[in-house]
């Protein structure tokens, strides 16, 4: 009876396993689909996980930006995701110093096809090599959304660029202006932490 018993034990716990791993295999398979969904959904664990877990993050990056007419900043450590920058208090942080930043959005020699054919009157393309990536972030014209092109070589290689403007993540309602790299030190006085 003993062994009985210990056989159905293991038993359920196989069951148990394989229904767990038919499941986990389901969701792989479709996140497979999209590889630029899954490293969106990667970063988003990572950005959410081991930066605030031990607390260093390599570099960070701020955007200035116009909600209607009040100025706002919005802060993002990967590049794809972007939250809207406030102080420890929970309001809009709306002035950074100039000697926060340690550098700023590059030019381009050229403005992509992708970039010119949708770009804001008024408005110029950001640019930022952000880890692996060289991103070109824009204030897209019709549609009052923001574009991306990122890729892994020259900017000014317009076969080379992809567009992932479906992938980023910014507040609602934001006009981008200025891209910044500052420092996380700096960034977590801003936000009070």
């Amino acid at each position: 009876m003993k062994h009985f018993n210990r056989f159905l034990t293991l038993m359920a716990a196989a069951a148990l396993l394989t229904l767990a791993s038919s499941s986990c295999s389901t969701s792989q398979t479709a996140a497979a689909g999209d590889p630029q969904q899954r490293e969106v959904k990667q970063k988003t664990k990572s950005s959410q996980g081991l930066w605030h877990l031990f607390g260093k993050r390599q570099k960070a990056y701020v955007f200035s930006c116009r909600k209607g007419e009040a100025l706002r900043y919005c802060y993002s450590y990967d590049g794809l995701i972007w939250s809207e920058l406030t102080d420890a208090q929970g309001l809009p942080v709306t002035e950074i110093e100039a000697s926060a930043f340690i550098k700023s959005s590059q030019t381009l020699k050229k403005v992509p096809q992708q970039v010119a054919g949708t770009l804001e009157e008024g408005t110029v393309p950001q640019v930022m090599k952000i880890g692996k990536y060289s991103y070109i972030y824009w204030n897209k014209a019709i549609v009052r959304r923001i574009g991306c092109l990122r890729t892994s070589g020259s900017v000014n290689n317009e076969q080379k660029l992809e567009e992932i403007g479906n992938y980023i993540k910014f507040p609602a309602g934001i006009r981008l202006e200025e891209l910044h790299e500052i420092r996380p030190k700096t960034l977590q006085q801003i936000q009070g932490i």
